[in-house]
């Protein structure tokens, strides 16, 4: 009975956890729209830089510059997290410039597509085999891709990148095997050099747009920096104690949020032709995701 508890509770404070996980990162975007009119990468730098700033506190508050030196003293992992660090940059650049452009549907329905990309990835790369639904959901999944390019014409390059991005990045932590606090903090030192001296730079040469738009924007870009590492830790301990299908259930809060966020918030247009895509997406997802629950159930 006492173990049937404290599952019981571990499993709630998972919950907890990964829900607090996923509404920051579905909040993420209208924090960035409060910063629209700073440069791109200067928004960027400042997110290196105050991720930094957090994480050496958070390392040293629970004492563990030691996993920190087992990580620096391992080439393989060093080489993953600096592939990792580029992959991470490349989808905060995007994500940033698709937040500043109005495009957060765009950046919604990247992180839709992003679980059907990593099915994809475990296929091509781990040569793990996909069942007749999955096969079928990721056609369905392209299927909307391809309204989306044939009635605008263009291919959604924003949603695309984002999904793909992201999918390489989970493939590359996950054979990297390192903790999730001291691999982002890797990353992040990997970018910091970039970060301050184009800071520097912008100081010196008198075109900071943080300057020039005062201390509530530096405030603001503190925060977002903080918030870069807050949702992968709160996301890390969630994982810990629940079930993978109840994670793949609740990852697609984020994504949801940002597209109620773009619409209702934001005013961004919903067009039939992106209607169509979406529902595409979520019947894919549907499909995808179906076959674990009810395994979960089961069991």
């Amino acid at each position: 009975m006492t173990d049937n508890i404290g599952s019981a509770s571990e499993a709630r404070k998972g919950v907890f956890y990964a829900f607090a996980a996923f509404m920051v990162w579905g909040g993420i975007p209208s924090g960035f729209k409060l910063v629209s009119d700073i440069p791109m990468f200067e928004t960027l730098a400042h997110r290196v830089l105050w991720g930094v700033v957090f994480l050496v506190i958070l390392i040293s508050l629970r004492v563990r510059w030691g996993r920190f030196r087992a990580v620096l003293r391992s080439r393989r992992d060093l080489v993953i997290l600096t592939i990792t660090s580029s992959l991470l940059a490349a989808t905060w650049v995007i994500f940033i410039l698709a937040v500043n452009r109005g495009q957060i549907l765009q950046v919604s329905l990247g992180y839709y597509i992003n679980p059907l990309v990593t099915v994809l990835l475990g296929f091509f790369l781990l040569r793990e085999r996909l069942s007749k639904i999955q096969t079928l959901a990721v056609a369905i999944a392209a299927a909307g891709v391809f309204n989306q390019t044939w009635a605008l014409g263009e291919v959604p390059w924003v949603s695309l990148s984002l999904a793909v991005l992201f999918g390489f990045y989970g493939y590359a932590r996950k054979i990297a095997k390192v903790e999730a606090t001291e691999g982002l903090f890797v990353e992040t030192v990997v970018l910091l050099p970039f970060a301050l001296g184009y800071l520097v730079y912008l100081g010196v040469s008198a075109q900071s747009g943080v300057a020039a738009s005062g201390p509530q924007a530096l405030t603001t870009l503190i925060f977002l920096g903080v918030f870069t590492a807050v949702p992968l830790l709160l996301f890390t301990e969630g994982a810990r104690r629940l079930k993978l299908s109840t994670i793949g259930v609740m990852q697609y809060i984020a994504p949801t949020l940002h597209f109620f966020s773009a619409i209702f918030i934001w005013g961004e247009p919903l067009s039939p032709t992106l209607l169509v895509t979406f529902a595409c997406i979520w019947v894919a997802l549907a499909l995808y995701t179906l076959p674990s629950l009810l395994k979960a159930r089961r069991a």
